[in-house]
């Protein structure tokens, strides 16, 4: 009967003290330092902090993935279209980033990403400049922006149907 007794009081001390009282309002505004960010739990955390309103610093290790989205991805697809797009006497449209021409503190990674792709494609319209490849290579580069304004800014503005 002790041994039950204890077990019985041992375990509503251990739920008192226990207990969630976890206020999700304590992370508004709140800073987060959050490393292994770029997926699986890290990635998710991170969802969950932003939606929290917490103000997020993330960090990753994988500066190969960065690359590999940033810029090998636009190499790879490039050369898999071009093709295609000589025969059809074809345009090619490149989004890239004003910090691909100017560098910015604390961007070197994506930074580095985009100097990389402003360079592979001005040396690809060089190269098919001088092979007398008629592809037109278009290099359209974004300034600096904010999403949310920016989004605010075309709300509301004409719709375009696409057939």
């Amino acid at each position: 009967m002790k041994v039950l007794l204890l077990t019985g009081v041992g375990a509503l001390f251990f739920a008192y003290y226990w207990a969630d009282n976890f206020d999700p309002a304590s992370l508004q505004g709140a800073r987060v330092l959050l490393t292994g960010a770029s997926a699986g739990v890290g990635e998710e955390l991170a969802y969950c902090y932003a939606r929290l309103g917490s103000h997020l610093v993330l960090t990753a290790h994988t500066e190969a993935l960065l690359q590999k989205v940033n810029f090998l991805s636009y190499v790879q697809l490039t050369s898999l279209a071009l093709p295609s797009l000589t025969e059809s006497r074809g345009s090619l449209v490149v989004v890239s980033s004003l910090l691909g021409r100017v560098p910015r503190s604390f961007s070197s990674p994506y930074s580095a990403a985009k100097f990389a792709v402003d360079s592979f494609f001005a040396s690809l319209r060089r190269e098919l400049d001088v092979q007398d490849v008629n592809v037109a290579i278009t290099m359209c580069v974004l300034g600096l922006w904010d999403r949310a304004s920016a989004a605010e800014g075309v709300r509301g503005g004409p719709s375009i149907q696409l057939s």
